[in-house]
């Protein structure tokens, strides 16, 4: 039996992190990216989708990000996250159709 913790440490040591994205930047949102940011190695957040992209920017800013781009469409948003940097999209929908996350 494979154990979380010890999947997640073999891919935060091979560079080869779990890339999540997240619908929604309300409270549980941003609670939720913190979570990982902080506290889960092996897993990225690779994106955020929200209505409004500011929300989505906050989420990002208060998990410590700085570089944060936007997404308009899915070809954006997966060079985005090929390069390893955060993005945020008005389309949650992108995040669904994103082959790398």
């Amino acid at each position: 039996m494979h154990i979380v913790d010890t999947a997640l440490a073999e891919r935060e040591r091979t560079n080869n992190p779990i890339r999540v994205g997240i619908v929604g930047a309300g409270f549980m949102g941003r609670a939720l990216c913190h979570q990982i940011v902080r506290h889960m190695p092996g897993m990225r957040v690779a994106a955020i989708g929200n209505r409004t992209v500011e929300r989505a920017r906050q989420s990002y800013l208060e998990a410590g990000f700085r570089d944060i781009g936007i997404a308009a469409d899915l070809e954006q948003l997966e060079r985005r996250i090929d390069e390893g940097l955060p993005v945020i999209t008005q389309d949650s929908m992108l995040l669904a159709r994103a082959r790398n996350i």
